[in-house]
C-alpha cells in the first residue's frame, strides 16, 4: 500500500521539480520560458509539444527573411568596398562594371518576336518601349548578379546565422 502511494506521488514530484527548475533558471532543458500561467512557467518546448509544427512556418519565414537581409547586406558591403578600392562612387562602379557590360539592345525582329509571345491586344508600337525596358532591366539584373558573384568569389564570406 505504501509502495502504491509513493509511486502515485512520482508524477507530482517530477512536475514540481520541473516547475521549480523553470522558476530558477527561466528555462527548462534549454528551452526559453514563453508563458507564465498562474505561476507555472511554460517553455517553447511545452508549446511545441501541444501544437506541433505550428511555429515551423514562422521560424522558416523568419530564417529566410534574415538570410535574405544578410545576403543583401553582404552584396552592398562588397560593392561599396569595391567602389572605394577603385576610388569611385557606387553609381560609377555600377556603370563601369555592370551597365557598360550589357549587350546592345535587341534587334527589331527580336522585339517583335518577344511581342508576339505576350498575347496582348495592345499594338506593338505602343508597348515597344516597355518591352525594351523590361529586356534592359533583366540584362542589368543578370550583369549585376554576375559582378557581385565575382566580388564574392574574391572575398571570404561566411554566413553565421544559426538555422
Amino acid at each position: 500500500m505504501k509502495l502504491i502511494s509513493v509511486l502515485s506521488l512520482i508524477p507530482v514530484v517530477v512536475c514540481a521539480l520541473g516547475t521549480a527548475r523553470a522558476n530558477d533558471t527561466g528555462t527548462q532543458a534549454g528551452s526559453p520560458v514563453v508563458v507564465d500561467i498562474d505561476g507555472t512557467k511554460l517553455t517553447a518546448d511545452d508549446v511545441e509539444s501541444k501544437v506541433p509544427g505550428r511555429l515551423l512556418q514562422a521560424h522558416s519565414t523568419y530564417y529566410q527573411t534574415e538570410r535574405k537581409t544578410v545576403d543583401d547586406f553582404v552584396e552592398m558591403y562588397l560593392l561599396e568596398r569595391a567602389a572605394k578600392a577603385e576610388n569611385l562612387t557606387l553609381e560609377a562602379l555600377l556603370v563601369r562594371h555592370v551597365n557598360d557590360s550589357i549587350a546592345k539592345d535587341p534587334s527589331e525582329e527580336t522585339l517583335r518576336v518577344y511581342y508576339e509571345m505576350l498575347n496582348t491586344t495592345e499594338p506593338y508600337e505602343k508597348i515597344r518601349p516597355q518591352i525594351l525596358e523590361r529586356i534592359r532591366q533583366a540584362r542589368l539584373l543578370r550583369a549585376k548578379a554576375k559582378y557581385v558573384e565575382s566580388l564574392r568569389a574574391k572575398a571570404s564570406v561566411a554566413i553565421l546565422i544559426p538555422a
